[in-house]
């Protein structure tokens, strides 16, 4: 029972220190948003890290559409740029929608890398 007990804890502490380290404090998720109970034409501020992939777009059905818009259904795409170090930021004008819970994605790379939940109220 002694060595079980030992063996089980050297592995909480082994992925303990590695969750430790190599987690950091100034890295952001894939997407985050700056609220996320909005109304109808208001303004979303979205932000996130795409790393070293390619960013391709932030979108939402609850999103205004832009001219030459990337988002490939109802909705739209935020307006963002992207530094070198594959860090984004930008902001989505809320559409006319009914009032409800809306998805928020990102797509980065070949796949979505994260999606947050938005309510559009009255």
């Amino acid at each position: 029972m002694r060595k079980i007990s030992a063996a089980l804890f050297a592995l909480v502490a082994v992925v303990v220190a590695v969750f430790g380290l190599t987690g950091t404090a100034s890295a952001e998720a894939p997407l985050t948003v700056d609220r996320t109970v909005v109304r109808a034409g208001e303004e979303l501020r979205v932000s996130g890290d795409a790393g070293p992939e390619t960013f391709n777009w932030v979108g939402s059905p609850a999103f205004a559409r832009q001219a030459d818009d990337p988002y490939p259904g109802d909705g739209g795409s935020a307006a963002v740029t992207v530094d070198q170090n594959g860090h984004y930021q930008g902001v989505a004008r809320i559409a006319n929608v009914q009032p409800g819970e809306y998805t928020v994605t990102a797509r980065i790379g070949g796949g979505n890398a994260g999606s947050v939940t938005i309510t559009v109220v009255r």
